[in-house]
């Protein structure tokens, strides 16, 4: 049976930066049984763990999962805004970077048009690699923040944590993006229902270490039968977040103060971000209670058609840019 004593002692460990057979180890030859080892190890990794909690057999109210994520923010509020200020001020100091660098290429190569377009081009590539990448590399860290949330980890070891996921999550979600664009071409209907399927795909991956198309597929087993219920929770949310930013967007233009409109907006977003990202990751753990472990494996054909779909994506993106340029320049 997993007690307070077993679970502070795994908690410290971990942060000592032992690995889960090392502790085991330990544990084992003191004396403690392995099925509560095992169970202390589950405790610590569901950050649901932090909020009481009964079985769970339904969905509950959007109230009650957004009173739950304000609890374990609450708890967690240094490391949650740390990853997020570290990810804003990264892209604030690439926007710096990419404004002063262009000033500066005009400055030298003043006489030379190829240098010019060079150096521009050059710029536009880092800037782009610098946005990407810590805006991937920022969200990853919080998904991992909230989900390790009973090991304490900090800001630091949660970047450390997600660093090696950059790559399946831009995989993740250029097939994401693709698919739901493929799903919009056939009349606007599939897309929106693609993306409710696919909205826990970085949840899987963070949480489960599913990769790729299966992590797309096992969230459309975590939504199927409850589609609308997830419909409601992102758009309860979405409306929140709306609601917030609108208000404080008119406050904040009343005071007609320099700069304060940009000041304000970054401040709201740094505390709204790990909110919703909570509220979120709650809603796919509450998903996965009522599932239970499901035994995945893909339809023959299943792949295939949203492969398909992800091509024809693929292959509209362009066309989409090619109209507009033609439309706005001819």
């Amino acid at each position: 049976m997993v007690n307070q004593q077993l679970l502070d002692y795994i908690k410290q460990e971990l942060q000592k930066g032992l690995s889960q057979e090392q502790i085991k180890s330990a544990l084992i030859t003191n004396g403690w049984k392995e099925n509560d080892i095992n169970e202390g190890f589950a405790a610590l990794s569901n950050p649901q763990s932090l909020v009481p909690q009964q079985t769970v057999s339904s969905l509950p109210g959007v109230t009650v999962i957004l009173g739950q994520a304000w609890l374990l923010y609450k708890q967690r509020w240094g490391t949650f805004l740390g990853v997020v200020a570290v990810q804003m001020l990264v892209i604030v100091v690439a926007i710096a970077i990419g404004f002063g660098g262009g000033m500066g290429a005009n400055l030298i190569f003043k006489n030379s048009m190829a240098g010019k377009i060079g150096s521009s081009i050059t710029l536009t590539i880092l800037f782009f690699i610098i946005i990407f990448t810590s805006q991937a590399w920022g969200q990853i860290a919080l998904l991992y923040a909230i989900k390790d949330s009973r090991e304490g980890i900090g800001t630091v070891e949660a970047y450390r944590r997600g660093w090696r996921k950059i790559l399946s999550y831009w995989w993740i979600m250029s097939l994401m993006g693709l698919i739901i664009v493929g799903g919009f071409i056939l009349l606007i209907i599939p897309g929106i229902i693609f993306s409710i399927w696919f909205s826990l795909a970085l949840f899987v991956l963070i949480a489960e270490d599913i990769k790729g198309m299966n992590a797309l597929l096992k969230s459309k087993e975590y939504v199927k039968g409850k589609w609308w219920s997830v419909l409601w929770y992102f758009t309860f949310v979405s409306m929140l977040v709306f609601i917030i930013v609108f208000v404080s967007s008119l406050f904040f233009q009343s005071l007609r103060i320099p700069l304060i409109f940009e000041i304000g907006d970054f401040i709201v977003w740094l505390f709204l971000t790990p909110l919703v990202t909570t509220y979120s990751f709650l809603v796919y753990s509450k998903l996965r209670a009522i599932k239970g472990e499901i035994i995945f494996a893909p339809i023959k054909g299943q792949k295939a058609t949203f492969i398909i779909l992800g091509i024809l994506g693929t292959l509209l993106i362009p066309v989409i840019l090619f109209l507009f340029i033609w439309y706005n320049v001819f």
